[in-house]
This record gives C-alpha cells, sequence and structure tokens, in this order.
C-alpha cells in the first residue's frame, strides 16, 4: 500500500515529537503492509528558514530509515491549508515535483471548496480534498459536484474503521457505497492516539466492495502521485 498523507516528520508539525517517534510509526507502517509514504506536514505559509529545517528533517529521517534497512520509500509533500492569499505562493503549494496538492479546509465555517478547487485548477493544480469526512456543512450532493470540478477525494483510514465516531463511519460508507472516494491515507500523528492504520480499512473496504475498489483507493490512485513525484 500507499499512504500519501501522514504527519510521520518528527519535530515540525503536531505529528511525530522525535526521530525515535518516527521510526516507530514508520516501523508500524511497515507492519500495516505500506511500502512507500509521503509524509506531508502542515503549511500555512513557510518561511525560508522553516522551509529549510523541514528538508533538513527529511533527510535525516532518511539517513535513518537506511541505516536501518527499514523496506519503505519515503517522500516529502505538505499539507496546505487552504486560504485565498496563499494562491499567489502556487509554486509552493504542491507535493514537490508534482501538481498535486493535498489540500484541507476550515472544519467550522464553509469556505466555498468548490470555488477552491476552481482557484486551484487555474493554476494549473491537481488538488487532492484531504479528510473530506470531516467538513460537516457539505451535502451529499456537494461529494459528486466536486468530483466534476476535478477534485480527488481522500477519506481517513480512521473514519472507515469507525475510531472518529459514527457520524464519519457511516459519511465514509455513503462516499464508498458511491464510489466518491479516490484515496484512502491514514492521516497519522503518533504512536498512541493517531498510529498508523491503513491495514484495516483496506480489509474493511476489501470485504465490502472487492478487491479491485480496494486496490484502487490504497494502491493504484496513490501510485499516480507517486509517478508524478518520480
Amino acid at each position: 500500500m500507499i499512504d500519501i498523507h501522514t504527519h510521520i516528520l518528527n519535530d515540525v508539525d503536531d505529528g511525530a515529537s522525535s526521530i525515535e517517534e518516527s521510526i516507530e510509526m514508520l516501523k508500524e507502517q511497515v507492519k500495516q503492509g505500506v511500502t512507500e509514504c509521503i509524509l506531508t506536514p502542515h503549511f500555512k505559509r513557510y518561511k525560508e528558514d522553516k522551509e529549510k529545517f523541514i528538508d533538513t528533517q527529511f533527510l535525516k529521517l532518511k539517513d535513518k530509515v537506511q541505516e536501518l534497512n527499514l523496506p519503505i520509500h519515503l517522500y516529502l509533500g505538505k499539507e496546505v491549508y487552504y486560504r485565498d492569499s496563499l494562491l499567489e505562493l502556487d509554486n509552493l503549494l504542491a507535493i514537490k515535483d508534482t501538481p498535486y496538492v493535498l489540500v484541507e479546509f476550515s472544519t467550522r465555517v464553509d469556505p466555498q471548496i468548490d470555488e477552491a478547487v476552481y482557484n486551484l485548477k487555474v493554476l494549473k493544480l491537481k488538488p487532492i480534498i484531504a479528510h473530506i469526512e470531516r467538513y460537516s456543512y457539505l451535502k451529499k450532493s456537494d461529494y459528486s459536484k466536486l468530483k466534476k470540478t476535478g477534485a480527488l477525494i481522500q477519506v481517513n483510514a480512521a473514519a472507515i474503521i469507525g475510531s472518529e465516531g459514527l457520524k464519519r463511519r457511516f459519511l465514509s460508507r455513503y462516499l464508498l457505497k458511491h464510489q466518491l472516494v479516490d484515496i484512502v491515507a491514514s492521516d497519522s500523528h503518533n504512536m498512541s492516539t493517531r498510529k498508523p492504520n491503513l491495514k484495516k480499512a483496506y480489509q474493511k473496504v476489501y470485504k465490502k466492495y472487492g478487491r479491485a475498489y480496494a486496490e484502487r483507493l490504497f494502491l493504484e490512485n496513490p501510485k499516480k502521485v507517486l509517478d508524478a513525484i518520480k
């Protein structure tokens, strides 16, 4: 499997708090069956020194993974918190060397996601809407509309498993049943409350909706993002 949304890179956001925790999370990813992983620290508006620090942390973690011979490949991306003012930074928003941008929105105030997707498309970016199950202001009709605008929809594994509550679990079932989901990711942050968890979600999707759909959500569509990096 391929995980495109994680907060495994240490000391850069609210994810892993040490390189030791990063390694433990990556070991758990391997146990889960993940072979490739994009590290996506939160992005609001970096200063140049913050971006250099993230790059340095990434290289240190890659070196440690190589030293330990962990069978997992790492890539550096970002999770962008959408604001119209960020559009002027279009060259900084995408996952490195790709047109894909993993974008999250306010969970409280409707930012007109369809307009945001349009704005990103104008910049020739390919938006992946992060954990869409969290945006309670969206109506069922909105999901298919967003797909028609060209957005990709990402759902967290925790919503499918049910560890984020019944409301998100039922919504994830609706989205899966109507094949509105493009990618499932872990959005893992730590080894306590939000650890890597793709395996159980994969098994649930496989059992309920079949192998072909499970492979598409956990491997084939995420691989398209990686292929753009490579």
